[in-house]
């Protein structure tokens, strides 16, 4: 498929780095949980589902935090490492807290998305690893940027194809 403001160059470019980089994440549990955005002046219970799942992640061995974000909402981005848990005690402050897994998308979807010819058209010619390397670095730091694909999962009963263990106890394990 071609891509109007690639030259044929930089387009071999692009796909030989994008599909590097696919292998690369294929095997990462990445997920992103997002809470609504707080208003200018948050009272408690608005802060504390983002407070309780920041702590959660923090300190539950074998997770990490990669990323925090404010797209529609505010998001904390983690991956969890091989044989790694977070087990989430669901409290009826979490009502509107909505679940993401993430995967590194396609080079195919990436050429379909909409927003790609604008970046595509941002970027210095000629296109080179380096810079898309350092590009990468800066998505590797937002769940939410051009090179993720989010879905949502159904654990905590919003949309999406479920995901997750869910417990009598009302908790959920990732």
């Amino acid at each position: 498929m071609p891509v109007g403001s690639l030259s044929r160059t930089d387009q071999i470019v692009l796909r030989h780095f994008w599909e590097e980089k696919v292998q690369l994440n294929k095997c990462r549990d990445l997920h992103f949980l997002k809470v609504p955005a707080f208003s200018p002046h948050p009272s408690h219970n608005e802060l504390v589902p983002f407070c309780e799942i920041y702590h959660l992640v923090r300190s539950t061995p074998g997770a990490a935090i990669i990323g925090l974000g404010s797209v529609n909402g505010v998001y904390i981005g983690f991956e969890l490492f091989s044989g790694s848990e977070l087990k989430l005690n669901i409290h009826d402050e979490w009502a509107n807290v909505s679940h993401y897994r993430v995967t590194f998308r396609s080079y195919d979807s990436l050429l379909k998305d909409p927003n790609s010819e604008a970046v595509f058209q941002s970027w210095p010619k000629p296109l080179t690893i380096e810079f898309l390397d350092d590009e990468y670095q800066k998505w590797s730091l937002d769940l939410t940027s051009l090179c993720w694909d989010g879905r949502e999962v159904r654990e905590f009963g919003i949309g999406g194809a479920g995901a997750g263990v869910k417990h009598g106890d009302g908790s959920i394990v990732l």
